[in-house]
This record gives structure tokens, C-alpha cells and sequence, in this order.
């Protein structure tokens, strides 16, 4: 694969100060800045610590295994297994780098497995735990026979945001970390919401939602939103056409988050790729471009570094993830270039510490 070369940031940065938008495509540009994290069999839904050292996800070391919470080293040593019981998914850091959530059915053995992939078929058993990094003092927040996942927390500290189903219906809840306060967030009987977060000013919320009559299509319509966190506000930022925007999360600087979106692949094929948005202006700009899935996308704290899941390097016939890294930097300093007033030095969803 050949280095970018130097001057691509300065020629990038140029014809962005003379007026021109970013390129719609700089997948081929930042492809030498991929690299894998090793370590893992399988593993997806990866998030930097706060101080960008090391990466939470849901993993597995051999086939057949059930995913369970794994914290790592950024460079793939030092694993640590947070549960052994159950199976897991979404995970998260909390602000100050010193405790995991994570959601897992590991108290619930009694109740069908389900399917994480399948919105019809979701685990029921699935609940949200708080622990120290080790897994130890290990803390349920949620108890109830329904799906409570997604989840993740203000920057600030003081809200863990997450997704329930109930009966068919996903919505968005917040409640506190010792699980009191719980409150419903969305309430909309045609909307599936999930996959949100919070954005750096604690009050806005980036998530994605599709219309529960699209359901049961592949690929399923998908857009992105913002709400704030009382429920008021909703703005769809982007069109709900028929195409797949998801997983989105927020860049440190609140304008901009990266989000996953289907492309036509081979022969037709959907795939999904990796997309950077403005949010004010709705401009897209491709990061990925390859056969393989590619989804998933999480942003370091200081938003240089895109960590994401992606079947890249997995045997012929198979989709089995694993997380990748690329470096941002040519894009950012293009970025800012071309909204100077716009970059700031806020922190986001993992402040650094």
C-alpha cells in the first residue's frame, strides 16, 4: 500500500482555502493510515479510553465462543476479560477513564438468546452494568425482562444514555449512574430510536432511527438525528430516502460526527463505508472504500484517530470483524482550513484526561 504522500495535507489544505468544499471522497488518500488491532478471534463496537490508551469492545479468542466486554491495549496487548457469563455488546468508558458500562445477558440464562443483529428477535434479557476496569465491583443499573443496550454517557459524566425496547418499540432513556432518575427521552410509536450519544455541550443528542414500518428490509432506510436530552428538538439531519445512514458518533468539536453508510459494493452488493458529516452544512465525505464491512466508527479524544469494526482480512466466504484504526490527520487539517472559526479545542465524548 503506498504512504500518502507529504504534501497531500498542504495540497488538500490549499484548495480548501481557496474556497472549494472538501473532497466528497478521501477514501483512497487515508487508506495507508489503516492499520488492525490485534489480539482478538472476532471483535466489534470498540471505544477509546478517555486517554486514548487503551480500547473497550465486545470480543471473542476463539470460534464459537460467545462475545464477551474486552478492555486492551491501543498496539493489542494486555487484554482483559470484563464478564465471562452471558453474551455481551455495547460497552463504553465512563469520562474519568475509571470505569466500563457495558450491556450483557449474563443474568438472564433463563431467557432466549435472541439475535443483537436482528431488531425483531432482540435479546430480552439483555441489561446494562456499570464495573471497575478489572470487572470488579461490578453494579446492575437496569432491571426489567427487555432490551436495554446502547449504551453510553455525557461527557460530563452525570448521564448514562442508553436504548430500551419494549413490546416492539425502541426509544431513548437517560438515567444516572447509580441507575436512579431514570427518564424516558423519545416516545414516538413510528420511530425506532438507538446507537446515540451525547454531544460535547451534554444537552444534544446524535443518534439514528428508522421507521418501525421499514423493519424487516435489507438494507434497512436509516437517517441521523438530534434531539435534545428532554426530548425537545428533534432535527433530522439526514434524508430518510430509502438510503442506510447508522452508527453515527459525535467529533470533539460538535460540528461534525462519522457515521456508517451503504454504498452499492460488488455486483451490486450493499456495503457499508465509513462517512464524515458536517452537521451545519450536511456535507458528506467518504473515509472508506473497500469490499469489506466497515462500520461502527468511534473517534479518539482529540478526534485524530478513527477507531471502527470492518471484516477486512477475514477468510473468503466470511464477514468475521475485527478493529481497525486510521489516522485522521490529513482530514482534519483540511478541515480546518476550511472552517477556521469552527475549530476548537472542546473536548468530546471522551475528554481527554
Amino acid at each position: 500500500m503506498k504512504a500518502i504522500p507529504a504534501v497531500l495535507p498542504c495540497l488538500l489544505v490549499a484548495c480548501v482555502a481557496a474556497g472549494s468544499v472538501l473532497p466528497a471522497d478521501l477514501s483512497t488518500e487515508l487508506a495507508s493510515g489503516i492499520r488492525p488491532v490485534p489480539g482478538f478471534f472476532s471483535a466489534a463496537e470498540a471505544y477509546f479510553s478517555p486517554d486514548g490508551t487503551r480500547i473497550v469492545c465486545n470480543a471473542n479468542f476463539e470460534p464459537g465462543a460467545p462475545h464477551h466486554t474486552v478492555t486492551i491495549c491501543a498496539n493489542g496487548t494486555e487484554p482483559v476479560r470484563i464478564n465471562d457469563r452471558g453474551e455481551d455488546a455495547c460497552s463504553f468508558f465512563t469520562p474519568d477513564g475509571r470505569s466500563v458500562l457495558f450491556t450483557s445477558t449474563r443474568d438472564h440464562p433463563e431467557m432466549a438468546a435472541g439475535s443483537w443483529h436482528d431488531a425483531d428477535d432482540y435479546p430480552q434479557g439483555a441489561e446494562i452494568y456499570l464495573c471497575d476496569l478489572d470487572g470488579g465491583n461490578r453494579r446492575r443499573l437496569t432491571d426489567n425482562a427487555c432490551y436495554d443496550a446502547e449504551v453510553t454517557m455525557s461527557p460530563d459524566g452525570r448521564w448514562v444514555l442508553f436504548a430500551r425496547q419494549e413490546r416492539g418499540r425502541l426509544d431513548l432513556f437517560r438515567m444516572r449512574p447509580d441507575g436512579s432518575g431514570e427518564t424516558r427521552i423519545t416516545d414516538t410509536p413510528d420511530w425506532q430510536e438507538g446507537g446515540s450519544f451525547y454531544l460535547p455541550d451534554n444537552e444534544t443528542i446524535l443518534y439514528r432511527a428508522w421507521r418501525i414500518e421499514d423493519q424487516g428490509k435489507s438494507p434497512k432506510p436509516m437517517s441521523l438525528f438530534t434531539v435534545r436530552d428532554d426530548g425537545s428538538g428533534v432535527r433530522m439531519l439526514t434524508p430518510y430516502d430509502g438510503r442506510t445512514c447508522w452508527s453515527p458518533y459525535p467529533a470533539p468539536d460538535g460540528r461534525h460526527c462519522v457515521f456508517a453508510k451503504v454504498f452499492p459494493g460488488p455486483g451490486g452488493r450493499p456495503n457499508f463505508e465509513i462517512v464524515w458529516l458536517d452537521m451545519e452544512t450536511g456535507d458528506e465525505t467518504r473515509l472508506t472504500n473497500d469490499p469489506a464491512f466497515d462500520g461502527f466508527p468511534t473517534l479518539s479524544g482529540d478526534g485524530r484517530t478513527l477507531l471502527y469494526s470492518s471484516s477486512r482480512g477475514s477468510p473468503p466466504g466470511e464477514r468475521r470483524m475485527n478493529i481497525h484504526t486510521m489516522d485522521l490527520g490529513p482530514l482534519l487539517e483540511a478541515e480546518r482550513a476550511a472552517h477556521p472559526r469552527a475549530s476548537r479545542p472542546t473536548s468530546g465524548p471522551h475528554p481527554r484526561a
